[in-house]
């Protein structure tokens, strides 16, 4: 189960919150990575558990949630923010590739999102992912998961297709932010990796 804890930092004038978040989907903003900024100094000063890292969420900002875009302006222009943090689960899925039907997975992708570091599941079609979600129901691929692995590479979202497309089986570490599958379509097309 994702876990939730609250960060509030001053929002520097000068050299900002040192995040880049993707986008990509309607819910929430995902840490990419972390440079030098006001989290960087935030996660020097709290224990390991209650760090800002790569693949946690932004779920709200200063009480807003809505669409990223909207809680990005509110991190760029806030002088105090308070950041409601999800931290995700993880789990893993092993799935072959069959026939001509292939993995049948639907991915979303926009304008700048090849540097990010995670694949968004748009959609779960006939495949072997959907035979994968009838064997294991308890591990079954949903809208909103994210891939973060492919057959032990990480790597941009380019090195993970590579990944997908030169393996018979994809071992694939999955990530998770809801425990509910999402039902809005996620976003594509926009600018989808923004640094604050």
């Amino acid at each position: 189960m994702a876990r939730e804890f609250y960060v509030t930092v001053d929002n520097p004038e000068e050299g900002g919150l040192g995040m880049k978040l993707d986008l990509t989907d309607n819910r929430q903003c995902v840490v990419d990575s972390l440079q030098s900024g006001a989290i960087e100094s935030y996660n020097d000063s709290v224990s390991h558990d209650m760090r800002v890292r790569p693949g946690d969420a932004i779920m709200a900002v200063n009480g807003f949630s809505g669409h990223p875009q909207e809680m990005t302006v509110l991190m760029s222009s806030s002088p105090e923010i308070t950041l409601k943090v999800r931290r995700p689960t993880d789990f893993s899925v092993a799935v072959d590739k069959a026939g001509d039907q292939g993995l049948g997975l639907s991915l979303a992708e926009g304008a700048n999102s090849h540097g990010l570091h995670s694949l968004l599941i748009r959609e779960v079609c006939a495949g072997s992912a959907a035979e994968w979600n009838a064997q294991y129901p308890e591990l079954a691929l949903v809208r909103g998961d994210r891939i973060i692995q492919v057959n032990d590479r990480t790597g941009t979202q380019l090195e993970l297709l590579e990944a997908m497309s030169d393996a018979e089986t994809c071992l694939m570490k999955i990530r998770r932010y809801v425990e509910e599958e999402v039902k809005e379509e996620p976003q594509g097309g926009l600018n989808l990796n923004v640094s604050l």
